[in-house]
C-alpha cells in the first residue's frame, strides 16, 4: 500500500477529501524494530495533521491530530533544527503501543487514533 492508496481508503471512508498529500505523514513498520519513523515539519502542527500507520497484515491506522493539540511539537517530541522538524519514534509493542520513544514528553498518540482498516 502506498502513500497515495492510504489516503484514498480513508477518503472514501469519510466520503470527501480531506486528507492530501500535505497534510498526511504516512509509515510502515521498520524491518528490523517494532517501530514506525516519521519526519513531521513543524509547521505541519498548525493544521489538522493526519498520520497513517501500515500494519504488517497490510491493515491501516489513522491517527488525527487536531491543528493545536500539541502547541509547540518541538517540546513534545525530538527537535530536529536543521529541518525545522520533529522526528518521532512510534513504539508497536503491545505494552507501548503508539507511543513516542525519543522525545522528551512520552507521548502516546493511541487516543488520537480515528479509526483502524483492516486488510
Amino acid at each position: 500500500m502506498s502513500k497515495r492508496d492510504a489516503i484514498e481508503t480513508v477518503n472514501s471512508h469519510i466520503g470527501g477529501r480531506s486528507l492530501t498529500h500535505g497534510n498526511t505523514c504516512y509509515s510502515s513498520i521498520n524491518k528490523t524494530n517494532p517501530v514506525r519513523w516519521l519526519t513531521i515539519p513543524v509547521a505541519r502542527f498548525r493544521s489538522d495533521l493526519h498520520l497513517l500507520l501500515r500494519e504488517r497484515d497490510g491493515g491501516l491506522i489513522w491517527i488525527r491530530i487536531p491543528a493545536g493539540h500539541f502547541p509547540d511539537p518541538r517540546k513534545v517530541f525530538r527537535y530536529r533544527s536543521e529541518r525545522d522538524a520533529v522526528s518521532l519514534e512510534l513504539s508497536c509493542e503491545k505494552r507501548r503501543y503508539l507511543m513516542e520513544l525519543k522525545g522528551p514528553g512520552s507521548v502516546r498518540l493511541l487516543p488520537l487514533v480515528e479509526h483502524e482498516f483492516a486488510n
